[in-house]
């Protein structure tokens, strides 16, 4: 594991060092790029691809992708997948991702190891690292990575599969993290927070086992009430909120509705009446960012308005922190978007 970490460290620490323009890609050489046709069944493969600056080179992706540019096909999702539509596309690459309750379509492996297509298979990212594992190695030693046709030289990172793709954007990512955590690192962990991935009529909260946890406790320096959790989402009730009593509520709600009172809002009825902190203090805040749940190189702007919606008093030296990055993937740059708080 030691070892591991070392090496990605040294590899990021080379592309960090390196200037922005002039920072090489896996592809580089005198001839022009092929174009690929992608698939990906993932919308965080999705949005590693499109900060890959490989946007335009995707031509399918799954029924519901914040991350994919308007009018793509959509190829269901991973139980249902629309097989025939799949292969109308004639794609170079399918991408898709796997956890303890998703497997890697039978189907799919068949056809890429007839030599239809390349089909790569990544789990879900637990931690920050598996996000830039799957981008490099693939996480080589713990096999974390499927690709098939198997190929030669054993390397199952995104960049070796697609054979392109800008890598600097690698370099940005932890830049960005670690320009927050220099604004950041100086506060105690004495905020308690609870991230909220779903509403009504209980909580389902981001718990251990998620890049969301670490963002929390890391890079937003809070504790996460839910670190006793012996699953990775827990449920939270009435009682448990009680007995937690968080001092910040942030729901990760992505393209929801701005937030209303308590008493008015359905998504907060759990809350009424309830003795804790985060009620009495009016601490409860949505990020409703469209990748909000995304656990892909998009976490950054995310860890920004995390961190702004647990420590607000820092919210302006984190915006100029911030503004010396150009965001990727989203168009954006400068400071993320605000949060939004429950109305009074």
């Amino acid at each position: 594991m030691m070892r591991r970490v070392l090496f990605l460290c040294g590899l990021l620490l080379a592309v960090g060092s390196c200037d922005r323009s002039s920072a090489p890609t896996p592809a580089a050489s005198s001839a022009p790029a092929k174009k690929l046709r992608i698939v990906s069944m993932a919308p965080a493969l999705t949005q590693m691809v499109v900060d890959m600056d490989m946007a335009d080179q995707i031509v399918g992706t799954a029924r519901i992708d914040p991350a994919v540019l308007p009018g793509t096909p959509n190829l269901g999702d991973y139980e249902h997948i629309d097989y025939e539509k799949l292969l109308l596309l004639n794609p170079t690459h399918v991408l898709t991702m796997t956890d303890a309750s998703v497997v890697t379509s039978p189907k799919l492996i068949d056809w890429a190891r007839g030599g239809k297509f390349i089909l790569a298979s990544y789990q879900v990212p637990r931690r920050i690292i598996d996000i830039m594992e799957i981008i490099l190695t693939g996480n080589i030693e713990e096999r974390r990575a499927e690709v098939f046709p198997t190929p030669l030289n054993e390397k199952f990172g995104l960049l070796d599969v697609l054979g392109q793709g800008d890598m600097k954007m690698l370099g940005n990512f932890t830049r960005r993290l670690n320009a927050l955590k220099g604004v950041t690192g100086s506060t105690d962990r004495g905020k308690r927070v609870l991230l909220v991935i779903e509403t009504n009529p209980t909580f389902l909260a981001s718990g251990r086992g998620t890049v969301f946890h670490e963002v929390l406790t890391a890079y937003a320096r809070a504790t996460n009430v839910a670190i006793t959790a012996t699953v990775p989402a827990p449920v939270f009730n009435r009682e448990k909120l009680l007995r937690t009593a968080p001092d910040v509520i942030v729901l990760l709600l992505p393209d929801a509705p701005p937030l209303e009172s308590i008493e008015d809002d359905p998504r907060l009825a759990i809350l009424r009446d309830l003795d804790i902190p985060a009620v009495k203090n009016d601490r409860i805040v949505l990020i409703n960012h469209p990748l909000a749940q995304l656990p892909s190189t998009s976490l950054p702007t995310i860890a920004v308005l995390m961190a702004k919606a647990v420590h607000p008093q820092l919210a302006d030296r984190i915006d100029k922190a911030m503004l010396q990055f150009k965001l990727f993937g989203n168009g954006d740059e400068g400071a993320a978007p605000d949060a939004t708080t429950v109305n009074p």
